[in-house]
């Protein structure tokens, strides 16, 4: 009996999807080098959800970094929850919000990037959702 292909097509990607959300515990984006500094763990707290967030960790490095307008800052983020959590939100404070699918098997890594197009200094608030356990770091634009 021959399968159609589209539903080939559809369960093979299907397929894929699945191995890469197991294998990736790590995102890893090209961009400029940072210095990582010491794990700092955020205070834990809860407006919604149901996973406890003391058993919730996330870190940020490095703490503060200083980049050009328009160059690369990037933050890894390292996250702790065995509990799960649904993604992760980086409020750049530029006005940006990113969102990054949740789903690693803890702990693991997620290295992000930003760049601003104004001078400043911006404190970037990153969040685990919907359990709101969250730390920030500072990044200085010259």
């Amino acid at each position: 009996m021959k399968s159609h292909p589209r539903w080939r097509a559809r369960i093979i990607a299907l397929a894929v999807a699945i191995l890469v959300m197991l294998a990736l515990t790590t995102t890893t984006i090209a961009g400029a080098a940072s210095r990582p500094l010491p794990k700092q763990n955020a205070p834990a707290h809860v407006t919604e959800g149901h996973v406890s967030p003391l058993t919730c960790t996330i870190s940020a490095s490095p703490a503060s970094q200083t980049v050009g307008v328009n160059q690369t800052a990037k933050v890894l983020v390292s996250i702790d929850c065995p509990g799960g959590y649904t993604f992760v939100k980086i409020t750049w404070g530029d006005g940006t919000v990113s969102n990054y699918p949740g789903g690693c098997t803890s702990p693991c890594n997620l290295l992000t990037e930003h760049s601003y197009a104004i001078p400043g200094d911006y404190h970037a608030k990153i969040c685990l959702e919907p359990v709101n356990v969250c730390t920030t770091v500072e990044i200085r634009v010259v």
